[in-house]
């Protein structure tokens, strides 16, 4: 009975790191993502880099395993699992491991969008909005994200509005919030 507890221990360790990991990731995506002013380079460069760390591991151990078929196993796994947490890994170090204060920016403010949340449509009519998506100009180029709180209630197109934002360890700015 002993035995067989202890040849289970080491996978079972395994299943539940990753749905630690799997827990934290989507706190990521739902939370941080839809805050970063560059979110397709840092989803581009993310899978990329998670796609090389995965091929990468899968040859350092690839004489584990004998057979053509498990190596490729081992290689494929890998490798999408690099694709899949290379961008949750990136955003958090970028975020964590930038010491740098928030920066005060001024933008142009150009539009803000409510949203409204909902797996399965809004029953009983029309609801408040839960997040809204804003859109400004940075040096003639339009950004952008999201917020749960609307930022600029009086602003209209073409204000002038301060945002502040992280730039981030890997320079890949995010808006700062004040429940930051």
């Amino acid at each position: 009975m002993m035995a067989g507890l202890r040849s289970i221990r080491r996978p079972l360790m395994w299943v539940l790191l990753v749905l630690i990991a799997i827990v934290f990731y989507a706190i990521e995506i739902t939370y941080y993502f839809g805050r970063y002013l560059q979110f397709e380079r840092l989803l581009a460069w993310g899978a990329a880099i998670g796609l090389l760390l995965g091929l990468g591991i899968a040859f350092r151990y690839r004489n584990r395993w004998t057979e053509g078929y498990d190596r490729m196993r081992l290689f494929i796994g890998l490798g999408i699992g690099g694709l899949l947490f290379g961008p949750w890994l990136l955003s958090i170090s970028n975020r964590l491991l930038d010491l740098r204060p928030p920066e005060t920016v001024t933008v142009t403010f150009v539009s803000t969008d409510g949203r409204v949340k909902s797996r399965f449509g809004s029953a009983g009519g029309p609801r408040e909005p839960d997040s809204y998506a804003t859109v400004v100009e940075i040096d003639g180029e339009l950004f952008r994200f999201d917020t749960e709180d609307l930022l600029y209630p009086t602003a209209s197109n073409g204000d002038r509005v301060p945002l502040r934002l992280h730039p981030g360890f890997w320079g890949l700015p995010y808006v700062v919030v004040e429940a930051d």
